[in-house]
């Protein structure tokens, strides 16, 4: 029994990095409603590293967050919860794209 629990331990683990969730994703876009805007000059980024530790750095005209945190797997297929000074945000991480739902609208970062 002890391997089997070892075994799907190390295949979460395996996902985990393997699916592609962790790493470095990088500012491409700003959408709210009909409004799109570029954000490739920003450098704004998100960064799940392995284990739970995240860091959020996001500077354009419409808000600031900065900060590391954590983040965890939601309960929806693909999502993503990431906290920072106590508060959540909810991704989602498809491909090699995160797609952040934050100041009412949605920010689109590429790994």
């Amino acid at each position: 029994m002890a391997i089997v629990s070892m075994l799907v331990v190390l295949t979460a683990l395996f996902c985990l990095v393997g699916c592609g969730q962790t790493g470095k994703y990088v500012a491409t876009s700003y959408k709210a409603g009909p409004i799109t805007m570029d954000l490739t000059d920003s450098n704004s980024y998100v960064e799940l590293k392995g284990g739970d530790e995240a860091v959020v750095s996001i500077d354009f005209a419409l808000g600031k967050l900065e900060g590391t945190g954590t983040w965890a797997k939601g309960e929806q297929a693909n999502e993503v919860i990431i906290t920072v000074e106590g508060v959540e945000y909810i991704a989602t991480v498809e491909g090699g794209e995160l797609t952040l739902d934050i100041f009412g609208s949605k920010l689109i970062f590429k790994k």
